[in-house]
């Protein structure tokens, strides 16, 4: 190694050290000493929330990416019976597909939940004898409305599998498993709904 890239190696440390979440545990190498290579390389904490640096955050939590501070910040987690970690777990935080694929699934369920109320609610006053206008076209026509509600859940199940894959970097590994999983709930009983109508 040359003088040259020396002195690099000892200069570069000090400023990557300053940009980690444990700067202020990191010892600063001496002036008069030049550092080893390539042992004098930072080792920096992996992706995760950790307290923000900023004095006037007032305690919250930073995402940092693994190599620098993210501009998303959390309130810091409460260790609550499962720990600190169990509540950051849930955070979709930086997870740009996990938050795409909330908003697709939270719809979808809202369109799910509605449509299936009104199916029960048409069966069950047709059991009782009551009749209710225009019952079948009612049906149809929720039926349709859970056909449109499985799609935006499928499609929240897309982001899923693409926010699990980017979860190491990005965090929100609950989250992802949990837009993967529930769709394939809401299908199996959305079949299982159909199969009793028609086979009756």
């Amino acid at each position: 190694m040359t003088s040259g890239e020396s002195d690099r190696a000892q200069n570069a440390q000090p400023a990557a050290a300053a940009a980690s979440p444990q700067a202020q545990a990191q010892p600063q190498p001496q002036a008069h000493a030049p550092a080893p290579w390539p042992s004098a390389m930072p080792l920096l904490p992996p992706p995760g929330w950790y307290t923000d640096p900023d004095p006037a955050a007032g305690g919250r939590e930073r995402w940092w990416t693994g190599s620098a501070w993210s501009p998303h910040t959390a309130r810091a987690a409460r260790n609550g019976i499962f720990g600190a970690d169990y509540e950051r777990a849930h955070r979709p935080g930086v997870n740009l597909a996990v938050r795409r694929g909330s908003r697709f699934y939270l719809v979808g369920v809202l369109l799910w939940t509605a449509s299936v109320i009104g199916i029960v609610v048409v069966g069950m006053l047709g059991v009782q004898g009551d009749p209710v206008p225009f019952a079948a076209t009612i049906v149809t026509g929720l039926l349709g409305l859970i056909a449109v509600a499985v799609v935006l859940i499928g499609i929240a199940a897309f982001h899923g599998v693409r926010g699990l894959q980017a979860a190491a970097q990005h965090g929100a590994t609950v989250p992802a498993v949990r837009l993967i999983v529930a769709p394939v709930v809401i299908v199996v009983v959305t079949i299982g709904i159909v199969l009793m109508m028609f086979l009756r």
